[in-house]
């Protein structure tokens, strides 16, 4: 899989600039989106950098935001329920 990334795309890679990486495949190649994306992500793993951890919590902050907002929510309507 090395030899198919070119050395200035897997310096992106290495710096964690995986669009531009990604971009720069997709021109060096011809190759579509999607399969430009599969590759450096394949890479990165062949390489071992660690996952991307900015989508993780990026959702788990949301899942904590809307476990809030349900559990206020809640809390009013009972809070309503009791003033009757």
């Amino acid at each position: 899989m090395a030899d198919q990334i070119p050395s200035h795309i897997e310096a992106l890679v290495r710096e964690r600039r995986r669009i531009e990486a990604i971009k720069a495949l997709r021109e060096h190649t011809g190759i579509g989106l999607k399969e430009a994306r599969d590759r450096i992500i394949a890479f990165e793993r062949q390489i071992g950098l660690p996952p991307d951890q900015s989508q993780a919590a990026l959702k788990s902050l949301v899942f904590w935001l809307v476990l809030i907002v349900v559990g206020v929510l809640i809390w009013w309507a009972s809070s309503k329920l009791q003033d009757r």
